[in-house]
């Protein structure tokens, strides 16, 4: 079971939750129509990024601190996405190392998302070690300079002075 705190980060949005709520309400205004008495001899799902073909046109998007959901974090997500030729993003504030992730994730493709810090030898750092490590390519996050209030968050006291960081 995911402690409260927890489950209060991952679930919850920033300031009165408008934005979460719209993306909500936009998913579940989508819908799948099935294709009936068709053949489907010819479906195929495979796409390519950045030259490589992946066997899925959808993967893992960064998410920090995954710890929180289970001990092993982002290494459950590497290997899968490896498992099922996906691509794997890479949060900056990853609870496991990059070498854990590579570990996991063996030659699957990988995304390095970052942030890039005021100081620029820590952001040079990060994209030597993404380079290093095999990651096909960076995301840079840009709207994060100002961190929103996460009202639920704060209210379930999430610590997190305790956790490794240790892509930062």
């Amino acid at each position: 079971m995911i402690p409260r705190e927890a489950f209060e980060y991952i679930d919850s949005g920033s300031e009165e939750e408008k934005t979460l709520k719209e993306n909500s309400s936009s998913f579940h205004r989508l819908m799948i129509v099935p294709r009936v008495l068709a053949s489907s001899s010819t479906t195929d799902l495979t796409t390519s990024l950045f030259g490589r073909k992946l066997s899925l046109p959808f993967g893992f998007a960064p998410w920090a601190m995954n710890t929180l959901s289970h001990p092993l974090g982002e290494v459950v997500p590497a290997k899968v996405a490896k498992k099922n030729d996906m691509v794997f993003s890479l949060s900056t504030l990853s609870t496991r190392s990059y070498s854990d992730v590579v570990e996991a994730n063996g030659e699957g493709m990988r995304m390095m998302q970052m942030y890039i810090s005021n100081d620029w030898a820590i952001t040079e750092t990060q994209v030597r070690l993404a380079e290093k490590y095999g990651f096909s390519a960076l995301a840079i996050t840009v709207d994060a300079q100002v961190l929103g209030i996460r009202k639920r968050e704060v209210k379930a006291v999430l610590d997190t002075s305790k956790m490794a960081f240790p892509v930062l």
